[in-house]
Formats: structure tokens, sequence, C-alpha cells
């Protein structure tokens, strides 16, 4: 995962270690694109708490690996489920999914 970090931001390995062991909340989202990108979007609070970042960092990783993007239609659902079972099965977090809070709004 420090590779994945490493290529991502450019930075050396101790800094990506450090980044990927204690990320603050803007590291976790510019690293991965899960920050909040609408105002009238809900968001589990766990991702709004930098006590979480380390894992929601991890688990976001995790599961890109897992599933890989195909560009298919639906990928987020099934790159969500993926990280959703991670979070609560290595992590012991219970984690929504934006279509999970914002049932009104269509994700493909």
């Amino acid at each position: 995962m420090v590779e994945e970090v490493q290529r991502r931001t450019g930075k050396d390995l101790e800094a990506c270690r450090r980044i990927l062991n204690s990320p603050s909340l803007d590291e976790y989202w510019e690293l991965t694109g899960d920050g909040p990108s609408d105002e009238f979007e809900q968001r589990d609070s766990v991702e709004l708490d930098p006590t979480f970042a380390p894992v929601l960092l991890r688990a976001t990783l995790e599961a890109e690996e897992a599933v890989r993007e195909r560009g298919d239609y639906g990928h987020c659902f099934v790159f969500w489920g993926c990280k959703k079972r991670i979070l609560r099965k290595r992590y012991g977090v219970r984690w929504q999914d934006p279509a999970d809070l914002n049932p009104e709004n269509d994700y493909d």
C-alpha cells in the first residue's frame, strides 16, 4: 500500500508511510477522491471524523485493489460493497455508502 500512496503523491517512502499510518482527513480525501463533493449529499459521519482516516484510507486502497476499475455501469456499487465489507470485517467499522444515505440520487 505504501507504494500506491507514493505513486499517487510522488513523496518519499517515509512520508508515504506516515500518510498511510496517520493521514489527515484532507490527505485521505485527496488520495482517494472520497471527499465531500456535493454540499447536499449526505455522508456517513465516519468520513468526517479524523480518527477514522487511517482505516478509511486502507479500506479504500484495499477495495480498489480487489475490484479494479473496469468502467462498468454500476461499478461504484461493487466498489462500495467491497469497501463496506472490508471496513466491517477487518476494522470493525460500520459504514454507509452514498447510495445508502442518498436514495433519491442516481449512481452508476
